[in-house]
């Protein structure tokens, strides 16, 4: 049997979540409370129209993503304001965004990174302070008075590097 075409098919969306607990919780437990929750607040007729799923949860960082239909993603985010505990331990669901894509929804939402200031680096000529890394990208804020001002005047915050930029810097004899 064929596929339906993409203008055929249903839209989804992908809510990302955090579960804020002061223990860890598992996969299982997080999904059977959001469908218990959502059973409870909506009944059975509802819930199968949602096209609801778990589809990930990160036990460590007690994140997690679920899908859902497009119609239907504002009353997952109200099932999931709902919810107040898990497993008889107490949690709250905080909805974190919602995106139509998982990669555009690990990039916003769940890839936060490091710290907001995490090193510095002097270059040869430079003063710089690493300010967010992503992946190769780095912005990274001058400590120099006339690039500061440079870069107000292009009403720009911070200047965007690559990693490999820093790296040939040192090889070729900056600090």
């Amino acid at each position: 049997m064929k596929r339906l075409p993409p203008t055929l098919r249903e839209k989804k969306r992908y809510i990302a979540f955090e579960i804020m607990c002061d223990e860890p919780l598992v996969k299982d437990e997080v999904a059977r409370e959001i469908w218990k929750q959502a059973l409870s607040l909506l009944g059975e007729i509802q819930v199968s129209t949602l096209g609801l799923g778990v589809l990930d949860y990160n036990c460590d960082t007690s994140e997690g993503f679920l899908v859902c239909r497009n119609e239907a993603a504002w009353k997952i985010k109200a099932v999931l304001a709902f919810v107040g505990e898990v497993n008889e331990k107490k949690a709250h669901i905080c909805v974190t965004g919602v995106s139509g894509t998982i990669k555009a929804l690990k990039r916003k939402f769940l890839n936060k990174g490091p710290s907001i200031i995490e090193e510095k680096t002097y270059n040869k000529r430079v003063n710089l302070e690493i300010v967010r890394s992503f992946g190769e990208c780095i912005d990274a804020l001058p400590k120099d008075k006339e690039l500061l001002s440079r870069l107000k005047d292009l009403n720009m915050k911070y200047i965007g590097l690559m990693k490999s930029d820093l790296e040939m810097e040192k090889s070729f004899g900056g600090n």
